[in-house]
């Protein structure tokens, strides 16, 4: 039990607490007997870790998180040896997204809400894009809360503010 409060820093602790409730929920006979391990703290330092720190965080507290990319995929054809033995290499090509361009890095759904975060790291002096800024005002105009998570620390302190925030209803049989 004491690991929850094995971090040095307040984020770290914040994401141990939410781990550790978590995971009690899912295998309480696991933490039961003693065999909860603390999760493994990303790079807060990168894009990627602050990414992730969001949806895992979020993720522990019930919301449905997740990941956004629209730079596309890779496709590429395979190499051919000829009978010679000569080696043709495959080229390769860049498929688009089908997803919208400057769309958030994150979007999550919590109590009703559509969240949109953009992660724009401040060790790296990130900037938003005008697709990106377009992206943004579209969102709010549809009543999405949309915000620029610089680091944990921010996040952290935006995501406290939604917590508090009164579940949505949704009209029962609406949606089924």
């Amino acid at each position: 039990m004491n690991q929850i409060y094995k971090g040095k820093l307040e984020w770290q602790r914040r994401y141990a607490a939410a781990h550790f409730k978590h995971y009690e929920q899912a295998h309480p006979v696991i933490v039961a007997d003693g065999h909860y391990c603390l999760p493994k703290y990303p790079d807060i330092k990168t894009t990627n870790g602050i990414t992730k720190f969001i949806i895992d965080y979020t993720k522990w507290h019930g919301a449905l998180s997740e990941r956004v990319g629209v730079t596309g995929r890779v496709i590429k054809e395979k190499d051919i040896i000829t009978a010679t033995g000569q080696k043709i290499i495959g080229k390769s090509v860049q498929v688009k997204s089908s997803g919208k361009k400057g769309s958030s890095d994150t979007h999550i759904t919590f109590n009703g809400y559509s969240l949109k975060v953009e992660v724009k790291n401040r060790y790296t002096n990130d900037t938003m894009k005008k697709e990106q800024k377009e992206y943004r005002d579209t969102a709010k105009q549809a009543g999405a809360l949309h915000f620029i998570a610089r680091d944990v620390e921010s996040f952290i302190e935006w995501w406290d503010k939604v917590m508090t925030l009164p579940p949505v209803g949704i009209p029962v049989g609406l949606f089924d």
